[in-house]
């Protein structure tokens, strides 16, 4: 008898831990829907219910962040870091946002030095400075995919990218062909909403 070929290990599924999560961000006509499922992750394997999306307000910004991780608290720590920088430092352009962002998330993976948890993010920035040309002075929405320690990549609703879409998370191998053969332009917050569900 001839057994079966085993399934790649990514499709193999432990009936203990499946640790499917999933985030998804989207680019909308009047703004950015972000959501996230609330399966977190352990070192240990073990499973729980928890927010994984938060918002912070400053002064010229409004800043959300979902993730997904290895290891949730570790996650957590680095957006208690991030959340805190944006506040205080209150950035009103992009460039200021990307420019807080990354030495964050370089500044906690070197807290990993046998390596870092898997982790990755969606960070919405709406801030005060108007659109512009100019790249350094650009304000306005920003939707971004960042993987610690340095990967950053911005969808942005003016740029000549036509992608609007983020998914994070082992769930996000499902989701993205499934939104790049279904969905593809620029849609209203309603119309964007009822695609993520």
């Amino acid at each position: 008898m001839i057994s079966p070929k085993p399934l790649p290990r990514r499709f193999q599924v432990d009936k203990k831990t499946t640790p499917m999560t999933i985030g998804i961000g989207m680019l909308c006509a009047q703004g950015a829907v972000i959501a996230a499922d609330t399966r977190i992750s352990r070192p240990d394997g073990s499973t729980d219910s928890a927010r994984k999306v938060r918002i912070e307000k400053s002064a010229n910004g409004v800043f959300v962040v979902a993730y997904a991780s290895d290891d949730a608290n570790a996650a957590k720590t680095l957006l208690d870091d991030l959340m805190g920088d944006l506040v205080q430092s209150d950035p009103s352009t992009l460039r200021e946002v990307e420019g807080l962002v990354r030495p964050q998330m370089a500044k906690w993976a070197a807290a990993y030095p046998y390596g870092v948890p898997n982790t990755e993010l969606i960070l919405g920035a709406s801030v005060s400075a108007p659109w512009v040309p100019e790249r350094q002075n650009r304000g306005g929405l920003g939707l971004y995919f960042y993987q610690p320690p340095n990967t950053m990549n911005r969808k942005h609703f003016l740029e000549s990218d036509p992608s609007t879409y983020i998914g994070i998370g082992q769930g996000s191998s499902i989701a993205d062909p499934l939104y790049k053969s279904l969905f593809g332009s620029m849609t209203g917050p309603k119309t964007c909403l009822k695609q993520i569900a």
